[in-house]
């Protein structure tokens, strides 16, 4: 049981590590580099993203952040066994 409460907080560590990166990585992608990039383009007034956008991305970050966790843990259990 200790082995398993070993892998299940190692993994949960992972995954909120990979959460907050690719978390803060997209807020700053989409709230603050897109819309600059789209002032300097057009010179229009800073405009938010849309809800599809806001979607699109969260379902990405829930998405890398899983496939991105289960590699790390494997590669974790792999080096751990030599």
């Amino acid at each position: 049981m200790s082995q398993l409460k070993r892998n299940i907080g190692s993994f949960l560590y992972i995954f909120l590590l990979f959460f907050t990166v690719y978390f803060l990585a997209f807020v700053f992608i989409l709230l603050l580099y897109i819309p600059f990039l789209r002032w300097i383009k057009t010179d229009a007034v800073y405009a938010l993203p849309g809800i599809s956008e806001l979607y699109l991305y969260g379902k990405a970050v829930g998405v890398l952040t899983l496939i991105s966790s289960i590699g790390l843990w494997f590669y974790q259990k792999i080096l751990s066994r030599r």
